[in-house]
């Protein structure tokens, strides 16, 4: 690779949404990776979220480990604090990850590996959630299981990219634009699609894995609204043949124009079945029946994401329709 003036073959960069108190954690697995610390960096974009406790762990770490740096950006956004960090980046390979997930030890060398010996440009690993066990962990892997299905059948898998896991050559994350500063949620997924229009292929590397500890319901709920405003920010930004192919919501784009007229009582309605969504899992699991909770958690996951698009409809009206 082309980064031996800089003794760096690869910049890993940290998002911090959801941490579920798993962020030390994380830096430290990434800091102790099977790979000479000479020849990667652990780089952090602290939007200003971090507990105190979590400040002093930092800072020790960055005593610690010389290999990690911390970049004190409070107020960005989730793709701002990911820009910032490619641009400190002095490697030419960006390897990204969130908080919440936890890297195997050999996670930086996998990548590493398969970009020196592939002429690829962007890459997505496999994640395996934690506690595996659980309803609410097994209801999560059917809908993404459900998603990755529907990409498939499409024909737009290749554009499937997200962040849990990922990595992309440095030259191509700017040569396509970057992230868009304006959808914080869905800025790698909208990037994966613009990458699939330019040509450029994501690899799909299974071995590549690590672990994603799942947040708790209500913190789940609150990211899957998020991602609804983000959708709604992608309709008003490329239009509805863009979001055909690669965020399909036929309801959104043929009803968006009545949407936006009773968009304030639709949110009531939408709040109100993402609460009895939530109630209802709990519920069901206290009483033992599966088939229930399931009902339940997609009823709040689904009325999660309207919430969140019709708030976006609400926040989005002056959005400049440019693609980036």
């Amino acid at each position: 690779m082309k980064t031996a003036k800089h003794n760096t073959h690869a910049s890993v960069i940290v998002a911090n949404v959801v941490s579920v108190n798993t962020l030390a954690g994380c830096i430290q697995s990434l800091c102790t990776q099977n790979y000479p610390t000479g020849r990667y960096e652990v780089i952090f974009p602290d939007g200003g979220t971090c507990s105190p406790e979590e400040k002093d762990l930092l800072g020790s770490y960055q005593k610690q480990y010389p290999h990690l740096k911390i970049l004190k950006l409070p107020g960005k956004n989730r793709a701002q604090l990911l820009n910032a960090g490619a641009q400190a980046a002095r490697s030419e390979l960006l390897l990204f990850l969130e908080s919440h997930c936890l890297p195997t030890k050999n996670w930086v060398r996998e990548y590493v590996e398969l970009f020196n010996a592939n002429e690829i440009q962007v890459a997505r690993g496999e994640m395996h959630r934690l506690p595996s066990d659980s309803w609410a962990s097994t209801f999560e892997d059917e809908e993404y299981a459900f998603a990755m299905s529907e990409f498939t059948r499409r024909g737009t898998i290749a554009s499937f990219l997200h962040f849990h896991n990922a990595a992309i050559r440095k030259k191509t994350f700017f040569s396509n634009g970057g992230l868009s500063d304006n959808l914080p949620l869905l800025c790698e997924y909208e990037l994966g699609a613009r990458l699939q229009q330019a040509g450029t292929q994501i690899v799909y590397a299974p071995d590549v894995k690590l672990f994603h500890v799942n947040p708790s319901l209500q913190h789940m709920s609150r990211e899957v609204c998020r991602q609804g405003t983000d959708r709604a920010r992608l309709l008003l930004k490329h239009g509805p043949e863009f979001m055909n192919k690669f965020f399909p919501n036929p309801k959104l784009i043929r009803l968006l124009p009545l949407l936006q007229i009773l968009r304030v009582p639709l949110l009531f309605v939408t709040e109100t079945m993402s609460i009895i969504g939530y109630l209802g899992f709990y519920a069901g699991y206290g009483l033992g029946t599966r088939q229930v909770s399931r009902f339940f958690f997609r009823m709040l996951v689904r009325n999660s994401v309207r919430s969140g698009a019709l708030k976006g409809l609400g926040k989005s009206k002056n959005l400049n329709r440019s693609t980036h």
